[in-house]
């Protein structure tokens, strides 16, 4: 930019502006404005990479072995609407689900749900030794999404009609992704299988902690994790009701699964 800006002369407010664009125009071919042209690269999404790259090769400095990334800026919340998200994305998380088939009449089974902030993880603990990860699909840092057992769409981010998307056009950079979850209207989610299924999921009873991507993840538990395991029943042809449980905490979510 500052050669260009030693090259290119300056607009001036005596002259008609139309004629001096014109004579820009014609400095078009000027070989050392296509000198300057020739060094403009374009790598999109690789700004981080390459700039940390020439970063630590002028302090002379190894490249740390993580993948580069920018971490998103939190955005200030509005007084007047308390609810906004103060990051762009979802967090990713480390989820943890214990599953039991309860038979009653009220709900066809239990997921209890445990969730961990996945940067804060410093290794796989026993805690999150049988985890499953669920990540933004527009998480910046790259690697929580391309490893992700359920990729998260929140609301805004989705198509007018979630079911219209073709997996394929969300999970095409994810090496293992099991389920795909985009948000709808209360914490609910519209989750994408990966065999062309549907399940919209709704909260039948929403306790104050209840969010879609603990929906997501109680849906990834009951249906995608639990049949590759070999435990889970075939795909019913009726809505199923489980209740969700966030960790210890007494109150009980209820969610319908209705299979379209």
């Amino acid at each position: 930019m500052s050669r260009l800006g030693r090259i290119l002369p300056r607009l001036s407010a005596d002259r008609p502006v139309l004629r001096q664009l014109a004579a820009l125009h014609g400095q078009r071919d000027d070989p050392e404005l296509q000198a300057v042209g020739e060094t403009v690269t374009s790598e999109p999404g690789r700004s981080a990479e390459l700039l940390r790259r020439l970063f630590y090769a002028w302090l002379r400095l190894d490249e740390p072995a993580h993948p580069a990334s920018v971490p998103a800026i939190p955005i200030p919340s509005q007084p007047s609407s308390p609810g906004t998200r103060r990051v762009p994305h979802e967090a990713p998380m480390f989820v943890t689900v214990s599953v039991t088939d309860d038979g009653t009449v009220a709900v066809d089974g239990e997921v209890i749900v445990r969730r961990y902030p996945a940067a804060q993880q410093h290794g796989h603990g026993p805690h999150i030794a049988s985890s499953h990860l669920t990540a933004d699909r527009d998480d910046p840092d790259r690697r929580w999404p391309r490893t992700a057992d359920v990729l998260l769409v929140p609301r805004g981010r989705t198509a007018g009609r979630p079911e219209d998307d073709p997996w394929c056009a969300y999970a095409a950079e994810s090496s293992g992704c099991g389920l795909l979850a985009a948000e709808t209207e209360e914490d609910g989610c519209l989750a994408l299988l990966p065999d062309g299924g549907r399940v919209r999921v709704s909260w039948l009873e929403r306790p104050a902690w209840a969010a879609f991507p603990v929906a997501a993840s109680a849906v990834y538990a009951w249906t995608v994790r639990e049949r590759a395991a070999g435990t889970a029943r075939a795909r019913p042809t009726r809505s199923e009701r489980i209740a969700v449980r966030a960790g210890d905490l007494p109150d009980a979510g209820l969610l319908d699964l209705a299979y379209v």
